[in-house]
């Protein structure tokens, strides 16, 4: 098992993963500091954390990224 999983490289993506969560946790919370917990409040933090953590994936060239929007661009190809 330890020949077929490379410990390493999976401990690089989990490190890289989790600064990307707490990049997108800081901007939320910068963004939604003062207001009042609301279901509206609740939409706005979602929609940051969608937008920070696309971009994040963006600037990363995070490579599942790219293989989800290849996929989801597949699908809408078939469609046509």
């Amino acid at each position: 098992l330890r020949k077929q999983i490379h410990l390493a490289r999976f401990g690089f993506y989990i490190v890289k993963y989790l600064v990307m969560g707490g990049i997108m946790m800081l901007a939320i919370r910068a963004v939604t500091q003062n207001y009042p917990a609301t279901p509206v409040t609740n939409i706005i933090q979602i929609i940051i954390g969608i937008a920070v953590y696309f971009a994040l994936c963006i600037i990363t060239k995070d490579q599942q990224m790219k293989r989800i929007l290849n996929k989801v661009r597949e699908i809408v190809l078939r469609r046509r």
